[in-house]
């Protein structure tokens, strides 16, 4: 299942790898930003909106009954003109994802669990905007890469993972490896860092510098870990739709 810790001693044994990697990601990206803020005829929009996330999550045939959970999300992005109506769209959001399981524990989680994990993002959308009345149809697909940096789970109950017990909250970990372990007795691993996917949008750009977007993303990661040497047949991706709002300059 996507959560499983390992004690090592009474401890667990903190990696500080994966930071390192998204952090150097993240100064690259506002590099590339900066670089592509130099080119002419170039705009800027800052986005804020309200997500509904959740997982598809399957293990050895069993297929988790999961519930969408309220999330937010805060980005930067560039409009690179192309030609006409077509543009290119990079950008940068921090986004709150992850799921609800209700009733009686599944697949190894407690009763009522709930997940909540802060995501990184790089979405770069090929953008038609075409006029339409007193504004411009936003109509934008392409691909997004985003990064796993940590998050908090809470249960109605006891979380049993093999012969550890966990009470009913801690802290949510990213790892390639389940076994790596997290940074605290109540840690859990989640998932693979890495994920990547599909992110489509569809809204309307008023008075030059307001638009308002429904935003739909699935992602095609299988985010499901590895255990040592152990790989369990099944898989997880996130999958969440959601409004934004963007301000254009």
């Amino acid at each position: 299942h996507p959560i499983h810790a390992k004690a090592m001693n009474g401890f667990y044994a903190p990696s500080y790898k994966n930071d390192m990697n998204y952090k150097t990601s993240v100064a690259l990206i506002f590099l590339l930003l900066f670089a592509l803020s130099l080119q002419a005829q170039v705009s800027w929009n800052i986005r804020a909106g309200m997500t509904y996330s959740n997982i598809s999550y399957e293990r050895d045939g069993n297929k988790a009954n999961t519930e969408s959970i309220p999330g937010v999300s805060l980005g930067l992005g560039v409009n690179l003109p192309i030609w006409g109506a077509l543009s290119l769209e990079p950008g940068i959001q921090y986004v709150k994802r992850g799921f609800r399981a209700p009733g009686e524990g599944q697949i190894g989680w407690g009763t009522n669990f709930k997940a909540r994990a802060s995501y990184l993002e790089l979405p770069i959308g090929a953008v038609y905007s075409p006029q339409v009345g007193p504004g411009k149809l936003h109509l934008a697909a392409g691909p997004y890469i985003g990064y796993g940096m940590g998050g908090k789970w809470d249960s109605d109950g006891m979380v049993i993972v093999g012969d550890i017990a966990f009470e009913g909250s801690g802290d949510l970990f990213f790892k390639n490896d389940g076994f790596e372990g997290g940074k605290g007795t109540n840690s859990y691993s989640y998932a693979k860092p890495w994920d990547y996917g599909l992110n489509l949008k569809a809204g309307y750009t008023f008075m030059k510098h307001y638009g308002l977007n429904l935003v739909f993303q699935q992602g095609l990661a299988n985010l499901h870990q590895k255990f040592g040497d152990y790989k369990p047949d099944g898989s997880l991706r996130n999958k969440s739709f959601g409004i934004e709002l963007n301000y254009n300059f």
